[in-house]
């Protein structure tokens, strides 16, 4: 049990840490190559405004779940070094 905590308490603390920050240069990369485009393609356009909408909503959810997820994570990092027995 011990072991489950910690490990869910390290991910929770981690992903979005390293998710946000991915999803960001993601983004970036999609609006700067969505830009070179002429208005000609509408198909390529219509693309590209998909792919950045699904990386906002990405995004977000990681913001939400770093607000969440890393109080959440230490707390139970914290808990499972609680569990272990204070050897003397």
């Amino acid at each position: 049990m011990k072991n489950k905590k910690k490990t869910w308490g390290i991910l929770l603390i981690v992903l979005p840490v390293i998710g946000l920050p991915l999803v960001l240069t993601l983004y970036a990369i999609v609006s700067f190559v969505g830009q070179g485009f002429s208005s000609d393609s509408q198909a390529l356009i219509t693309t590209f405004r998909v792919a950045k909408m699904i990386f906002g909503l990405l995004g977000l959810i990681f913001v939400m779940g770093g607000l969440v997820g890393i109080p959440v994570g230490i707390v139970l990092l914290v808990q499972s070094g609680k569990d272990r027995p204070e050897s003397k």
